[in-house]
């Protein structure tokens, strides 16, 4: 583990620059500052229970199907943005078509609402922290692999999510794990084949 995570620093600072050493302190040396320092699918089936990854679990209990900001996962290319300058080239708010029926691991982008975008989606980080993570787990577990969900050109399908709340509110949230995992739900990332991971 220590020697992937340097490798990781070593082949991505560029990319992070001083964000290891902001993360590194943690969220709460970082609320204590104060707010005052600004940060300078459409898939092929069509029919699918979404109570069963809505309702009587616990750990969606921020989720509610009724809810009128609810988005079936088969309508994710109905989702607008939440802040228009999120609106770039590149940038996919909705799992892209699938190439396989198999399951695999689909990649999010995801913000707080007052989070600076560094846009490590389309910028092509994220693709690179989850390969380099595959290729290492990969040498540690004699050939096993995840399978990344990719798009037709053989790129790394990451999705993007503007939370709406901000970084500060996430951080005393009761459970802001569990939160983020119901903002993916409500924004239709539940496929049955898909495992999402945000970053």
């Amino acid at each position: 583990k220590e020697d992937f995570k340097e490798d990781f620093k070593e082949d991505f600072k560029e990319d992070f620059k001083g964000d290891f050493k902001e993360y590194s302190k943690g969220e709460s040396e970082e609320d204590s500052k104060g707010e005052s320092e600004e940060e300078s699918g459409d898939n092929n089936s069509t029919s699918h229970d979404e109570e069963k990854y809505t309702s009587g679990n616990p750990s969606f209990k921020f989720v509610n199907i009724n809810d009128p900001a609810f988005v079936k996962y088969t309508e994710q290319k109905k989702l607008t943005y939440k802040n228009p300058k999120d609106d770039i080239p590149g940038r996919f708010l909705y799992d892209q078509e699938d190439v396989t029926d198999d399951y695999q691991v689909h990649a999010i982008y995801v913000l707080a609402s007052d989070s600076k975008d560094k846009q490590y989606d389309v910028k092509g980080v994220i693709e690179k922290i989850v390969l380099k993570g595959n290729k290492h787990f990969k040498n540690k577990t004699k050939e096993k692999q995840f399978r990344l969900d990719l798009t037709k050109d053989g790129k790394l399908d990451v999705s993007f999510l503007r939370l709406p709340i901000t970084k500060k509110q996430l951080n005393k949230h009761e459970d802001g794990t569990v939160f983020i995992a119901a903002e993916t739900l409500r924004n239709g990332f539940y496929h049955p084949k898909n495992h999402y991971a945000c970053e």
